[in-house]
């Protein structure tokens, strides 16, 4: 949805003639208008902050448009592609995905921001991801938090459940629910940018909490998906919860907004989602209060939290309006601004990660996890390629879909590392 912000109704015909020509403003009095991307989920956090920005600087309009969260990478790309890309856009902090900032600083459609004001503060975790050739190319507003969003009154009030500390007491909820003529888990396996979220749940408990340097010990060859005892559970689980009934029908080819629009409408109690995105939610049923759990482990003792850094923004390098674009990037990078919208969509901050200041709707789905920084871990994909990503979501659909067995993913999943290796995680 193409949403545009006027801030001089009077200069409404002057700014559609700059929204297509992408001009620097020639001093005549004229507005410059910046063109904006960004996800679906954020669309609220930053409208507030564009209609803030625009009221101080009213030389400059940001026209915003926004694209589910699925369907963004791919838009982004061709864009950029064909040279029509936007001047201020959300990229990926990571070399996963087709908008990573590294591979877009890569291929040239990146602004170089090293040095700006707000560059020290960059989360530490994240610093790696948005640097190529020792240069920055992106601001991180923050990291999100993933696993099962859920809405509390459903859960608690309505069917008197409690938050499961262990992998076998969320298969008993899930049966339990579904008796209630409810759906567990409403489950977008049909979206890849959620597609990933229940492997990465449990991969981060049975693989990396115990072994944290094991995609280093796969680069070197002395070990492999199908050797891994934890990567063949953290499979299994997936196959596991789709048997005992926790997802809908079809949710292979789910989208995101239908798992959203169930949760909403309360048919489910549960979807696979980062907290930046309950705004989506949110928009669709205002009255709905949510929470947030990790995929619970084996034990209690075993539930980590899966983290993630998971949006940047970044300048185009081809920007015709580059000083306009680099003046809103650094308004929204601002200390002030920057809170905000991190409460706004949230995000957390590496404190927050550390557990103080957690907002008490993830606080009381993680019981004590983030007090242990072993248990706090990064996604799993963040050191991958696209192709091994795109890879593991094809055949996460094919497992639960019956196309595929937990076999054929390790195998397959071996078979697409040796085919295009990772490179090693950037220092």
């Amino acid at each position: 949805m193409l949403k545009k912000h006027f801030f001089l109704g009077l200069l409404a015909a002057v700014l559609v003639v700059a929204a297509c020509s992408g001009n620097e403003s020639d001093g005549s009095g004229e507005t410059t208008v910046v063109r904006f991307q960004a996800q679906s989920s954020l669309q609220a956090g930053y409208d507030a902050v564009i209609e803030q920005f625009e009221e101080a600087n009213p030389g400059i309009e940001i026209e915003s448009s926004y694209s589910p969260n699925e369907t963004y990478p791919s838009v982004l790309r061709t864009q950029l592609q064909g040279g029509s890309g936007p001047d201020v856009f959300f990229t990926y902090p990571s070399s996963s995905d087709p908008h990573g900032v590294r591979l877009l600083a890569d291929a040239g459609y990146l602004e170089d921001l090293t040095g700006r004001e707000w560059e020290p503060r960059i989360m530490e975790s994240a610093k790696p991801q948005v640097t190529f050739d020792g240069r920055v190319y992106g601001w991180v507003p923050g990291a999100i938090v993933a696993g099962l969003g859920y809405n509390t009154e459903l859960l608690s009030s309505e069917l008197g459940l409690q938050i499961p500390r262990t992998f076998d007491d969320l298969l008993s909820m899930c049966e339990t629910i579904a008796s209630e003529g409810k759906i567990p888990i409403a489950y977008q396996a049909g979206a890849l940018a959620y597609n990933m979220l229940p492997i990465n749940g449990t991969a981060l408990s049975t693989v990396f909490y115990g072994e944290p340097r094991w995609q280093e010990q796969r680069l070197a060859g002395e070990v492999s998906f199908a050797s891994t005892p934890g990567w063949r559970v953290a499979v299994q689980r997936v196959l596991d919860m789709q048997n005992a009934g926790c997802f809908q029908q079809g949710a292979a080819g789910a989208s995101s907004e239908e798992a959203f629009s169930l949760v909403a409408d309360g048919e489910a109690v549960m979807t696979w989602l980062p907290t930046s995105a309950w705004s989506v939610i949110e928009g669709l049923n205002p009255d709905i209060k949510l929470g947030q759990m990790p995929v619970p482990g084996t034990t209690e003792e075993d539930t980590v939290a899966y983290f993630a850094p998971n949006t940047a923004i970044s300048v185009n390098a081809d920007s015709n309006v580059k000083e306009a674009a680099l003046e809103f990037l650094d308004y929204t990078a601002s200390e002030e601004v920057a809170d905000q919208l991190a409460e706004d969509i949230l995000v957390l901050s590496a404190e927050q990660l550390s557990g103080k200041g957690l907002p008490p709707t993830i606080a009381s789905g993680y019981a004590n996890v983030f007090e242990d920084p072993d248990k706090v871990i990064l996604g799993l994909q963040w050191g991958w390629n696209p192709d091994l990503t795109q890879t593991m979501e094809t055949l996460i659909q094919g497992l639960i879909s019956g196309q595929k067995t937990v076999d054929d993913v390790l195998t397959e999943m071996d078979q697409a590392w040796d085919a295009n290796p990772p490179e090693p995680p950037p220092q």
